[in-house]
């Protein structure tokens, strides 16, 4: 019989079974998953706390003596990122667009809590992951706002003062508990790692179901369209965050550590509180370009990790 930190250490190793699911779900049982969509804001928000658990003041504190990188992520996450995703979807899909308006929301969205798993994979610079996810979320409730009225301004009608409320709600105040939780609690315990697979496996479950609400709520627009020109927008954009991501570590002349780190936390993005927002306050078809990016980053990002790695032990055998 499998335990739960099998299941939990199996499903790592095979995230998209968890997309697969959720998708398969959400087509077989669209009535049901409608009528639960309420609590999605409410199963993300323990969801971010959960993440949030990985997190300490010392963590924090490190990174802030050598602000600079930390800085240079948040540009290209805020302020490149998006600026590329609003010129290629207005050209790919047009500003009416909902393809369009959901690719600007993939850019708006926080670094993804599961770059540090890959920046750890990678061996990468894994308090500057933590940190700069742990900020991003903080900072949530007012980039996430601003970005959608300064580039959807004219396509869209959101209420930002109910938006900053739900991000609140989901994401900085359960990063601020969880955090808290760390540095009160879990630092104090003799055996630190003995729930995280609990905590894994509700992180895997709360995705595959906010994945299976999102389809059952679009699924009539889902099989009326022809997504494959979707996904290669998608796969452009998260090619071009990561490639970003290198080079500007690259100009900087950091470490391959602190290069590693760029690649994966400029390029992966928090496509959960993504599709709440879309869930939320746009028609359901919007949410579809960051169920494809959910689709795309986790594969790509297992493509890109043994390239780094082969490149890695080659420069070790020239030394």
């Amino acid at each position: 019989m499998m335990t739960t930190a099998r299941l939990n250490s199996f499903l790592e190793k095979k995230p998209y079974l968890i997309v697969t699911t959720g998708l398969i779900l959400g087509f077989v049982f669209p009535d049901f998953f409608v009528f639960l969509k309420p609590l999605v804001p409410w199963v993300f928000a323990l969801y971010t706390l959960t993440q949030a658990l990985k997190t300490g003041l010392r963590d924090l504190g490190r990174v802030f003596t050598s602000p600079l990188p930390l800085l240079l992520i948040l540009l290209c996450v805020h302020g490149v990122s998006p600026l590329f995703a609003f010129f290629l979807g207005k050209f790919a899909f047009g500003p009416d667009s909902p393809f369009f308006t959901g690719l600007v929301l993939t850019s708006a969205i926080p670094i993804a809590v599961s770059s540090t798993l890959w920046v750890g994979l990678a061996g990468g610079h894994l308090p500057l992951a933590l940190t700069a996810v742990a900020i991003d979320s903080l900072l949530c409730p007012l980039t996430v706002p601003f970005l959608i009225s300064l580039f959807l301004k004219k396509s869209v009608d959101f209420n930002a003062s109910s938006l900053i409320l739900s991000l609140l709600q989901m994401v900085l105040i359960p990063t601020l508990i969880g955090v808290l939780i760390h540095e009160l609690i879990l630092t104090k315990g003799r055996n630190k790692t003995a729930r995280a697979h609990w905590r894994g496996l509700y992180a895997k479950f709360s995705l595959c179901f906010i994945i299976s609400v999102n389809i059952a709520s679009a699924q009539k627009e889902i099989l009326s369209l022809n997504l494959l020109g979707l996904f290669l927008v998608i796969l452009t954009v998260l090619l071009f965050n990561m490639t970003l991501g290198y080079w500007v570590a690259r100009l900087m002349g950091y470490s391959p550590a602190l290069t590693r780190t760029f690649i994966f936390v400029t390029g992966l993005r928090n496509n959960g509180v993504g599709i709440v927002i879309a869930l939320s306050y746009f028609p359901p078809e919007v949410a579809l370009p960051l169920i494809a990016t959910i689709l795309l980053q986790q594969p790509l990002s297992s493509i890109i990790l043994p390239l780094l790695n082969r490149k890695s032990q080659s420069s070790t055998a020239q030394q």
